[in-house]
């Protein structure tokens, strides 16, 4: 997928449910297809991730990753404003909520279901060097 069509795509986003950072314990807000749009969008299920650590997300600003054992991101040279450590919580916890997702996306689950089974991550920490002492 070419940023361009990405763009696009994000213009798209009110057929998807928002989960806060707050509710999964991730450092971004993810976008998660509960409608079944994959289907008429012709593109593998997937849920589409924020590029920053920004309180409010903007729909501009989310990145596509296929749900999927070894989650993958599906934009081409997408400009992040996150860490790699942030990326990899990000597919951890697409790869440990990975059936639930694809339930989600079938419409066999509903996204108020999905929060209450979903596993949830703890809170994203980063880690921060310690103070020499003087």
């Amino acid at each position: 997928m070419t940023e361009e069509e990405n763009i696009w795509e994000n213009q798209h986003l009110q057929e998807m449910s928002k989960l806060s950072k707050r509710m999964s314990g991730l450092p971004v807000n993810l976008w998660l297809d509960d409608s079944g749009t994959w289907k008429s969008s012709k593109h593998c299920k997937r849920i589409k991730f924020q590029r920053d650590r920004g309180d409010k997300s903007s729909t501009r600003n989310m990145i596509p990753m296929s749900i999927e054992d070894e989650p993958k991101i599906l934009v081409q040279n997408p400009k992040l404003e996150i860490t790699q450590a942030e990326i990899k919580e990000v597919k951890k916890f697409v790869s440990i909520n990975k059936d639930l997702l694809i339930k989600l996306s079938d419409q066999q689950l509903d996204i108020d279901e999905f929060i209450k089974k979903m596993k949830k991550l703890k809170t994203f920490e980063v880690a921060l060097p310690l103070e020499e002492s003087v």
